[in-house]
């Protein structure tokens, strides 16, 4: 996995450090195929680390829930973990308009490399896409690696969660109600039609999507050898089944097993 710069891993440290007394999650394994896996998430919780406890449970001063999946591999001693804070019911908005320029710039500028290639015509494409009759909230996902009981890479999509406006936001049990998160590379690279593909060679590069049905993160890393991986992890949300593929080399490796879920 790629090496996380030290500024955002004390970044992560720091947050976490600021939480109030919760009950930490509760982790049991078994010895079939989550294996080490699951053993290195057990210790890192039970030895209160500040990365892997912001991860799972979040910061207590989010407004929203907190959701959380580790995924374990079933062959060696790694696990991802997907997460994100779902906004609540007063943080979704009616649809944005061309004219919303701060909107603008926070979605399509800042951290994202590339995002300068957008012409005019596709982002005024991503804002016609906006409908009436659905509420949105900006938002964003994270993708957090660990190898051996250590964090070796952090991900970033950012984009924005959307919902039918005459819909309950809890109406799924292990949902977010009927909202759908599309991050905005994700959009680009798949639903704008555009002749333009951002590279996922940054971390904050990143695709994703999420809904009722299934979590799926796509991103790249440069692995120990020096060489470019693409990785993509897929969660069915219902079972907490999930599938891996990592591309690299002209290699094709897949990798599937169970995920543990933790809400807060």
């Amino acid at each position: 996995m790629k090496n996380l710069p030290l500024v955002i891993l004390w970044s992560v440290c720091a947050i976490a450090g600021a939480q109030t007394p919760r009950d930490l999650p509760k982790i049991t394994c078994d010895n079939g195929s989550e294996g080490l896996a699951c053993a290195s998430l057990k210790q890192l919780v039970e030895a209160r680390d500040s990365g892997i406890l912001f991860a799972l449970m979040g910061s207590p001063d989010e407004s929203g829930r907190h959701v959380a999946y580790a995924c374990f591999s079933s062959e060696v001693d790694s696990f991802s973990v997907i997460e994100y804070t779902a906004p609540n019911a007063n943080s979704f908005e009616a649809p944005f308009t061309p004219q919303d320029a701060g909107l603008k710039r926070r979605l399509f500028s800042g951290p994202l490399p590339g995002i300068d290639k957008l012409s005019a015509a596709i982002i005024d494409r991503w804002f016609a896409g906006h409908s009436k009759s659905m509420l949105y909230a900006i938002g964003g996902i994270n993708l957090l690696a660990y190898q051996n009981g250590f964090l070796t890479g952090m991900n970033t999509a950012f984009g924005e969660w959307a919902r039918p406006a005459n819909s309950p936001l809890d109406a799924l049990p292990n949902s977010v109600g009927y909202a759908a998160f599309t991050g905005n590379v994700f959009w680009i690279n798949h639903i704008a039609s555009s002749h333009v593909l951002l590279p996922l060679t940054d971390t904050m590069m990143t695709e994703a999507f999420a809904n009722a049905a299934e979590l799926y993160v796509h991103y790249q890393f440069t692995n120990k050898a020096h060489n470019l991986a693409d990785d993509t992890i897929q969660v069915q949300r219902s079972t907490g089944r999930f599938i891996e593929t990592i591309k690299v080399s002209g290699h094709e490796y897949d990798d599937q097993g169970a995920c543990k879920m933790f809400r807060y």
